[in-house]
């Protein structure tokens, strides 16, 4: 009798998902909006006047994203996002002249943003291939730009529409054009920069 009763009992429990479970969620097509950028990006080689105009030159990215809100889908399930970890390195062929900050940029490579949600996402981290990067000045200080002059895209999280084409993002370094140009000046070079605020929007 007992193995009757225990068979039956087993199955059900087995097959059944426990109220506790985590329910994660699909954001591949889900908005995003942050409001803060921090963090840093180094060059290798190192950055220099005059430097190069043709080679290799890897930008390594490490970013935290700050005050982001998340836009469902319709009928979505809502997410709270606490933070994005962005890490990854992007790779051009302008070479290391500093100039070569200024204007837009072929890059290869990707940018993986790990998000901190509530609930856990399981649509992963976003991967963005920004495929050209624009670089300027806002007047005082230097800025990045995605896009340059060719769409992103991406796969993962907060897509939005269209793949991530839609995405922009912008970053404000701490340095000051005159400091960017007096590291460039020197003969280590600019070895790196330091972001202190920007935006990012998938739309």
């Amino acid at each position: 009798m007992a193995l009757a009763v225990g068979l039956p009992f087993g199955l059900i429990a087995a097959s059944s998902t426990p109220a506790w479970a985590v329910v994660k969620v699909n954001a591949t097509n889900y908005k995003v909006h942050c409001t803060s950028i921090t963090g840093t990006i180094s060059f290798s080689p190192a950055l220099k006047l005059p430097g190069t105009t043709s080679g290799a030159e890897k930008s390594t990215v490490k970013l935290t994203l700050g005050g982001c809100t998340a836009t469902p889908t319709t009928g979505g399930t809502a997410v709270t996002v606490t933070k994005g970890v962005v890490s990854g390195a992007l790779t051009g062929s302008g070479g290391s002249a500093c100039t070569g900050l200024l204007g837009s940029s072929a890059q290869s490579g990707t940018l993986t943003t790990k998000w901190t949600t509530s609930p856990a996402l399981s649509s992963g981290s976003t991967v963005l291939t920004p495929h050209t990067v624009l670089g300027g000045t806002n007047g005082t200080n230097g800025t990045f730009s995605i896009p340059g002059a060719v769409p992103p895209s991406a796969t993962g999280s907060f897509q939005g529409t269209d793949g991530g084409a839609s995405t922009i993002a912008s970053a404000v370094t701490s340095q000051t054009v005159t400091q960017l140009l007096t590291s460039c000046g020197t003969a280590l070079g600019l070895k790196s920069v330091s972001i202190a605020s920007g935006t990012l929007t998938s739309q």
